[in-house]
């Protein structure tokens, strides 16, 4: 109808995929308080990753590394298909002793997060799943808010004698759609539906289309 005028307003637009990178402690300890407790936290990535990627998608995966030190073990620009994804994960060690997730969070930034959207396309959405059995021996409050300011929406994940306080200040708001917990790493298993639903949740297209007519308007808004 030529008598109509409409604006179009995208919210945010992301492409199908997602770029999801994880941060796992690999400190010695923890197999001390139960042998196989690493493990587990592997088999959490593998079937959080399972639910999100298949071969030949655009869903990216990364991976960093931390105990004392930050290590990127896997960045986005390596996307891989799912069953060589676990091989990388299943070749990881323990090394090192104590807690700096902020340093962790540091080489998110620099090294994971850090790629130009080429060519102009829209890019997969940007995620990052911090796993922590402890409290962080160093800030993460500096660097979390960066990482948020970069439009990086942050899952905490806290098990056994996690620090409530420091998953809230790290992840992105609002906390309960963020902040998941369990009493050990066995739990983890339970808590993999929400996570997984909590990220495709996320990454709706928002379309609204707003229209006029005789002085009388209207809106649409459409899900994709």
């Amino acid at each position: 109808d030529p008598g109509i005028n409409f604006d179009f307003l995208f919210i945010k637009e992301y492409s199908s995929g997602f770029n999801v990178g994880f941060v796992l402690y690999t400190g010695e300890d923890i197999d001390e308080y139960q042998k196989g407790n690493f493990k587990k936290q592997v088999e959490f990535v593998k079937g959080v990753t399972k639910t999100l990627k298949d071969d030949g998608d655009d869903t990216s995966v990364g991976i960093i590394t931390y105990s004392d030190k930050p290590y990127l073990r896997h960045g986005f620009d390596d996307n891989i298909t799912y069953s060589v994804f676990g091989t990388v994960l299943d070749k990881l060690n323990l090394t090192g002793k104590g807690r700096n997730i902020g340093k962790a969070l540091e080489l998110a930034k620099t090294e994971l997060f850090n790629r130009s959207d080429e060519h102009g396309n829209i890019k997969g959405r940007d995620i990052l799943v911090v796993l922590t059995d402890d409290g962080s021996d160093d800030d993460l409050a500096v660097p979390s808010f960066a990482l948020k300011r970069d439009n990086v929406t942050i899952f905490s994940v806290g098990v056994g004698r996690y620090l409530r306080g420091q998953l809230n200040e790290m992840a992105s708001e609002p906390n309960s759609e963020h902040v998941i917990t369990a009493d050990n790493y066995d739990g983890l298993g339970h808590t993999m539906a929400f996570l997984k639903d909590a990220i495709i949740k996320g990454n709706k297209q928002v379309v609204c289309v707003h229209g006029e007519k005789r002085l009388r308007p209207f809106s649409i808004i459409l899900f994709y």
